[in-house]
């Protein structure tokens, strides 16, 4: 494209020349239209500021310049508005897919059932067996035990303990 465009830059033709000044200007904003597409992220500007400025320096070019550059440049302009619009179309597209994709795969995280309603159930507590106490050893003390093996209490008959002399 910006060969179109540079295509009428210095040739001595029937027409005038395309003046040096404009000649750069508007390789400057096809190189700028160029970076920003490339970026993929700037069709907004590229419409808005380098396509209009492209145009503006179109249309101020002198009147005396030759016809076969004027329309050249012109046809080159319209080409490259077409791609323009088409890249950008297409960036839209592959854009507003990726939100898709990215709307999709998001992971839906359900919210947990609503609690059932249960009834109580009575429990009985736990029945225990009686138990019934061991018997003593029948040693005939019947008493508490000491280390020394002296028995201690009451023996039979209310007297000391069985074995031990009374204390009269």
């Amino acid at each position: 494209m910006l060969a179109a465009f540079a295509a009428g830059c210095g040739k001595e033709d029937e027409g005038a020349q395309i003046p040096s000044a404009s000649a750069q200007r508007m390789i400057g904003l096809l190189d700028e239209t160029d970076r920003r597409m490339r970026a993929a992220n700037a069709c907004g500007d590229v419409r808005d500021e380098d396509l209009p400025g492209l145009e503006r320096q179109l249309n101020d070019l002198p009147g005396d310049t030759d016809e076969n550059t004027r329309k050249t440049l012109e046809d080159g302009f319209a080409h490259l508005s077409e791609l323009v619009d088409r890249e950008c179309g297409r960036l839209q597209e592959e854009k507003e897919r990726t939100t898709e994709t990215e709307t999709d795969t998001t992971p839906t995280i359900e919210p947990p059932p609503p609690p059932t309603e249960t009834q109580p159930t009575e429990t009985a507590p736990p029945t225990t067996a009686p138990t019934t106490p061991e018997p003593p050893d029948d040693d005939g003390g019947g008493g508490q035990q000491f280390p020394d093996g002296g028995g201690g209490g009451v023996g039979p008959n209310g007297q000391g303990p069985p074995g031990q002399p009374d204390g009269d």
